[in-house]
C-alpha cells in the first residue's frame, strides 16, 4: 500500500522520519520525492503520478507548510483535488501536523488531524492501529475473496469442458482387461 507524503522542503528532517517511520511497517510503502525520485525524472510529473497511485495521502503541517507559497501548496490542492474524487466517508488525505498550526484551507479543517508533535511514536502506532492496519485487512480480504471467486469459476469451467466431452463408449470387460494389461 503506497503512502504518498507531502512536506514544505524547511520540514525535511521530520518528513523523512516519518518515511523511516512508514517503511518500518510491513505492507506499507512510502513515497517521498527526496528517496523516490530518481536523476532526470521530470519531478512535477512523478510527483502528480505518485499522489494518484497512493492510497493514502500525508500532508505535514507546520506552519512553514501552511504559510508558504510555492509547490507544497500545489500538492495540497491536488490532494484535495483527488480526494473529491473518492467516495464520502473513505479516508485518503491524513492532515499530520508536526507542530501546532492551523490549515488554512477549510477542507482541512474538516478532516482529523494527527498531532505528531506530542507523542511521535504513539501517533505513529495510532496511524498503523486505525488506518493501514484496517486497509490491509480490508486488502487481504478481497485478494481472498477475489481468490474464491476464481476458485469457483475454475470448478465451474472444469465441470462445462467436461460435460461437453463426448461420451465416452461403453466397453466390453475383455476389452478393458486386454488394454489394462497392454499398459503394463
Amino acid at each position: 500500500m503506497r503512502v504518498f507524503i507531502s512536506y514544505a522542503r524547511e520540514d525535511e528532517t521530520e518528513a523523512r522520519r516519518l518515511y523511516a517511520s512508514l517503511k518500518d511497517i510491513p505492507g506499507v510503502m512510502p513515497w517521498i520525492d527526496v528517496e523516490d525520485l530518481l536523476p532526470g525524472d521530470d519531478w512535477e510529473q512523478s510527483i502528480r503520478e505518485a499522489m494518484e497511485k497512493s492510497r493514502f495521502l500525508i500532508l505535514l503541517l507546520s506552519n512553514n507548510s501552511v504559510s508558504k507559497e510555492g509547490f507544497v501548496q500545489k500538492e495540497v490542492r491536488d490532494a484535495l483535488e483527488l480526494l473529491q474524487r473518492r467516495p464520502p466517508g473513505v479516508t485518503f488525505v491524513i492532515p499530520a501536523r508536526i507542530e501546532f498550526c492551523t490549515p488554512k484551507f477549510n477542507a482541512l479543517r474538516k478532516l482529523n488531524w494527527l498531532d505528531l508533535f506530542d507523542d511521535w511514536n504513539g501517533n505513529i502506532t495510532k496511524l498503523r492501529r486505525t488506518v493501514f492496519d484496517k486497509e490491509l485487512a480490508r486488502e487481504r480480504a478481497l485478494a481472498a475473496k477475489k481468490d474464491g471467486a476464481q476458485e469457483a469459476k475454475n470448478r465451474s469451467d472444469a465441470k462445462r469442458l467436461i460435460a461437453d466431452l463426448p461420451p465416452r463408449p461403453k466397453e466390453e470387460p475383455q476389452t478393458i482387461f486386454r488394454l489394462a494389461c497392454q499398459a503394463f
